[in-house]
């Protein structure tokens, strides 16, 4: 009698064709995927090294503005205590300091996300400028209209420090969240204000002793 004939083994399913160009094809997807990975890891290690330029960059900006505009700042902060007509002669020379730092922002390119805070240092800037400009008109009153010019606009003086101070803080809270330290920029008006003669009092006219001869 004839043998019966051996059952022939089917090899494993990752043996066969189909299998081996499974495994191929699954590894082609791996590697691919990692090389996206790693791609993917060194653009935004790219990026974010070019925002952290950027900002670095745009606070060096701010503080050459900020030097430009320390003098008009501090100055018309103290100009409560300073003869009107030295104020108004004054004004004249803020008025140029503030048109230089306007000239020198509008050079200024912000950073991502640092578009806010820039638009807030536009804003602070001209709100001195207005208070220059109108700080000229000082030299031209009666003393005590002048005086009250003066208090008027020293509100938009403080006004125009806050909003500077906002655009520091809207600033630094970017470059935090770019993993770099604080600024450093300072607020306008706490440098040290140019001498300016106070009004002067006229003496009072001293009694005359009564007295026979």
């Amino acid at each position: 009698m004839p043998r019966p004939a051996a059952a022939v083994r089917k090899p494993p399913w990752y043996k066969t064709t189909a299998g081996l160009s499974i495994a191929s094809i699954g590894g082609i997807i791996l590697l691919i995927v990692a090389a996206w990975i790693f791609s993917s890891v060194r653009s935004n290690s790219r990026e974010a090294d070019a925002l952290k330029q950027s900002l670095d960059s745009y606070t060096g900006s701010i503080k050459a503005v900020l030097q430009t505009i320390t003098e008009p700042a501090t100055d018309m902060s103290a100009a409560a205590v300073a003869d009107p007509k030295t104020v108004a002669d004054s004004a004249d020379g803020w008025v140029k300091f503030l048109q230089d730092a306007q000239t020198q922002m509008a050079a200024v390119s912000p950073p991502a996300g640092g578009e806010i805070a820039n638009e807030i240092f536009l804003q602070s800037i001209a709100s001195y400028l207005n208070a220059a400009q109108t700080l000229k008109l000082a030299g031209d009153l009666p003393a005590e209209d002048a005086t009250k010019l003066i208090t008027t606009t020293l509100g938009e003086v403080t006004a125009a420090t806050a909003l500077w101070d906002t655009g520091v803080n809207a600033l630094d809270e970017e470059r935090s969240a770019a993993d770099l330290g604080s600024s450093g920029i300072r607020s306008p008006a706490s440098g040290t204000p140019t001498a300016q003669p106070t009004p002067e009092v006229s003496p009072s006219p001293s009694k005359k002793g009564g007295g026979n001869d």
